[in-house]
């Protein structure tokens, strides 16, 4: 049976002395990981004071968790303190100290959080309703990206130093960027071109099959697919960890002219996360949310060329929905693709960025960089890769997906419909909690262009 173990020191009032305490914590990876000597120091120490039951001087609510009317002081680390338990040793690794809401700033700039009971002060830069405990997921932000903060509550009279840890995680889809971005826009699929001016269903399922790889096309199509996710990582049972997300993306672009060389297209994209793990430090386990992600869309306009060549540019954007895996931020940035397709295959790349211009209060600035090429085969087979690849500035993390896709078009009586079947090895994702590997499924039937068809009524 296991013990519980506390920790404390006997610097209490000696303030030169009390700044050493985090040097001593320190000392305790010569025994622990990480995570226990962090979580030994404050949920565990939190749960010990309150023990001392109507004694100790904390009875407006609880200690050791962030959750709504929980105490938490706040220190902000530039650093990851699940791999380097040094930080919390190093006062030049504290940057941002809120001290019951109001903040004393030192150097770092990356978020802001004031809480002091945040039910009453719900100004933080990750929504109260998403803390689990003292390490939270939370899936806002692009890859597999993490915010550490630092949890200082006095207690008795200072002789006990308690520190929460926040990592908040953001967990993504395997085939998209993330969550907050999964259902952003794919440039990289669209409806088939009507390059020879016939319709869909007076072409050969190879001529459709081939033209299904082009990212500019005048004619519609839907696009259903499912995608499920394993994890792993440093955190105890991450490699346990799935998710599961469907996705429905129409395209229904907008003919500039009647060749269908140049189109306006708004694509916006719908995901519902079934599954999502969250990990709760309190129990020492992860447990899984869901809900409808953020909506993704993009607005562009695409060139082709007699030689082959694509060009699209525009913008792309996200909508929250402020669900239990919503991101709870409107964002917003350019997009651009360079596309060439020949008689065997194509190859194409889609850089992309966006900024949080609204929502909750945290930095947001990523980008994406999609890298796609393909094979024509016998009988409407197409087998290549689409990467999305994406770096988060504000944590400094890379997401190195490597894809491998096969898709075969099918006719039904006049109907085209493409079936897809993809894989994704995470070759660089979060060391503490980040995507190992990723298989995705889709249907997508070509079929008539009814709102472009009515508008130009």
């Amino acid at each position: 049976m296991g013990v519980k173990i506390a920790f404390g020191t006997d610097m209490l009032f000696d303030p030169a002395a009390a700044a050493k305490q985090g040097k001593m914590v320190t000392k305790l990876k010569n025994w622990f990981t990480p995570y226990e000597a962090l979580k030994m120091v404050t949920s565990d120490n939190a749960e010990l004071l309150m023990m001392s039951g109507p004694r100790h001087p904390y009875q407006e609510g609880p200690l050791g968790v962030i959750a709504e009317g929980a105490y938490a002081d706040l220190i902000l680390v530039d650093g990851n303190p699940l791999e380097n338990l040094d930080l919390v040793g190093d006062a030049e690794a504290s940057s941002d100290l809120y001290h019951e809401g109001r903040r004393h700033t030192q150097k770092y700039h990356r978020m802001t959080f004031c809480c002091r009971r945040l039910a009453q002060n719900a100004c933080s830069s990750v929504r109260p309703a998403r803390y689990a405990g003292n390490i939270v997921i939370h899936p806002p932000n692009n890859t597999m990206k993490a915010k550490y903060l630092m949890f200082k509550t006095s207690t008795f009279a200072g002789s006990i130093s308690l520190m929460v840890l926040v990592s908040a995680v953001s967990a993504q889809d395997s085939s998209d960027t993330d969550l907050s971005q999964l259902s952003n826009a794919d440039v990289s699929r669209s409806a088939p071109l009507a390059s020879n001016g016939a319709a869909p269903h007076e072409k050969s399922a190879d001529e459709i099959a081939k033209e299904l790889s082009n990212p500019n096309s005048p004619l519609a199509s839907l696009l259903f697919k499912q995608t499920y996710t394993s994890f792993g990582g440093s955190l105890p049972g991450a490699s346990d960890q799935s998710s599961n997300v469907t996705l429905f993306q129409p395209v229904f672009p907008f003919p500039m002219g009647d060749t269908g060389t140049v189109n306006l297209f708004v694509r916006p994209a719908l995901a519902y996360v079934w599954q999502q793990p969250v990990f709760n430090s309190v129990t020492g386990n992860f447990e899984n949310e869901s809900g409808w992600a953020d909506i993704g869309y993009d607005v562009a306009l695409g060139k082709s060329y007699d030689n082959g060549l694509i060009l699209v540019g525009g913008i792309q954007g996200t909508i929250p929905t402020n669900s239990d895996v919503s991101g709870g931020q409107w964002r917003l940035g350019p997009e651009f693709a360079v596309f060439k397709i020949g008689e065997r295959g194509f190859i194409g790349a889609n850089p992309s960025h966006q900024w949080d211009i609204g929502g909750d209060n945290y930095q947001y600035s990523n980008t994406g960089l999609e890298l796609f090429a393909g094979v024509y085969l016998p009988n409407a087979w197409t087998i290549s890769t689409d990467s999305k690849w994406s770096y988060d500035w504000v944590n400094d993390q890379a997401t190195l997906p490597i894809n491998l896709t096969v898709r075969k078009v099918v006719k039904f009586g006049n109907l085209p419909v493409s079936f897809q079947a993809g894989v994704d090895y995470y070759a660089k994702s979060n060391d503490a909690f980040g995507q190992d590997w990723a298989i995705n499924f889709s249907v997508s039937p070509v079929v008539p262009n009814f709102i472009y068809n009515a508008i130009s009524r």
